[in-house]
Parts: structure tokens; C-alpha cells; sequence
């Protein structure tokens, strides 16, 4: 269960429930009581989240495909995480039965059309530029978003999921308006009114585990 309090840069603000058991456990406060966070020393929160400057260029942009928008009823809704990098950056995808058919639907729509068309050279990318990529543990394909552009590959992040990925060039697709249909389902969130209690200001994998 997920309790929505803002949204900040494309970032929701939330407090994320686990209620699988018996007792509903905020995850925050398990974090706090673990020692791995703490609350800020004062009501104002600074934000780390890393954006990127979207230019006018031919390529699609992230900011061109919309993000799914959670129904937040008396400010909750259900959402499961589907990636954990940290307290401070982690996604969910809502908790429909519709969601894994959409997904699983739109992989066919990708996967005919990269069947046929040519990759996408590297020098023709820019970050924060939509494509499509093949993801190398099931060599299915999908939406993504380039973070990062190297020599050989380019870092990427996968729309639906959150999770990221190191792909090659013969693994990248220009990213077709056809998919912009449906809404990017992994929601970037960060736990609200929550920091690092480590000295360095960045989160264990002993946190990012609990939220995972």
C-alpha cells in the first residue's frame, strides 16, 4: 500500500506500506528503527533527484510519453515495487490486474517492430532520449530512456520497470510515436521525509534491501 503525498520533478513522495502480514509495517519507520535512516533536521527537504535539460531536438524525449497516474483514493493506493536502487530512488508499478497484459501486449507490438528495423547509432542519441532496447536476461524488447551514453553502449533505464541495464549499439531501436500510446508504468518514488542516517549521506544495500 502506498500513501501519496507529492510529486517533485517527475519523483512521487510517498510513504510505502508492507501488508502482507497481519500488521502493516511502514517501511520508513523500519528503516529509521533498523538505523540504516533518519528524519531530516528540519521540515524543509532538499531534493537529489538527477534531471536532465530536454532540448528541441528529432528525437523523443522522456517528457513525451506520459507516466501512468495512480487513482490515490483518501491519498493511497496499491502499488508493488518492481525495482529498489534505494530508499531515495525506487519504482513502483500499480497493483491492476490489467497492468502485466498491457506490458506483455505492447512487448509483441515491440517486438515486431524491431524485428525489422535498423539499430540506432549511438552518436544519434542524446540523454533522456526515448528508444527502444533489447534486455540482455531475456533478449525481449522494450521502452527505455537513455541515462547515459559510453563508446561502445549506453546506459539505459526501462520504462516499465525502473530497473536499468548496459546495452550495445545493435541492441538499440529509434523509438516509434505508434508507442506512446500507452502511459511508462514504473512511477519513480522516494520515501517521503526520510535521509540516510550513514555519515556519507548515501543508503546501504542492507536499506535498499528492506525496500525491495
Amino acid at each position: 500500500c502506498v500513501r501519496l503525498y507529492g510529486e517533485e520533478a517527475g519523483v512521487l513522495d510517498v510513504d510505502l506500506y508492507d501488508t502482507s502480514g497481519d500488521v502493516d509495517v511502514n517501511i520508513a519507520e523500519e528503516l529509521v528503527s533498523a538505523g540504516h535512516g533518519m528524519l531530516p533536521p528540519s521540515s524543509s527537504q532538499s531534493s537529489q533527484v538527477v534531471t536532465s535539460d530536454i532540448l528541441t531536438r528529432q528525437n523523443l524525449t522522456l517528457c513525451d510519453l506520459a507516466a501512468v497516474q495512480p487513482q490515490a483514493a483518501d491519498g493511497y493506493f496499491e502499488g508493488l515495487v518492481s525495482d529498489a536502487e534505494s530508499p531515495g530512488c525506487f519504482h513502483l508499478q500499480l497493483a491492476k490486474s490489467e497492468v502485466p497484459k498491457q506490458i506483455q501486449d505492447l512487448g509483441k507490438s515491440l517486438a515486431s517492430y524491431c524485428s525489422s528495423a535498423s539499430p540506432v547509432k549511438l552518436s544519434e542519441l542524446s540523454v533522456n532520449d526515448l528508444c527502444l532496447a533489447q534486455f540482455s536476461a531475456d533478449r525481449c524488447w522494450y521502452r527505455v530512456v537513455v541515462c547515459e551514453i559510453h563508446e561502445k553502449s549506453a546506459l539505459v533505464r526501462y520504462l516499465e520497470f525502473g530497473n536499468t541495464d548496459t546495452v550495445v549499439e545493435s541492441s538499440l531501436r529509434h523509438f516509434d510515436k505508434q508507442f506512446l500510446s500507452l502511459p511508462r508504468q514504473a512511477l519513480m518514488c522516494r520515501l517521503h521525509n526520510l535521509q540516510s542516517s550513514q555519515a556519507d549521506g548515501k543508503w546501504s544495500t542492507a536499506a535498499s534491501k528492506i525496500i525491495g
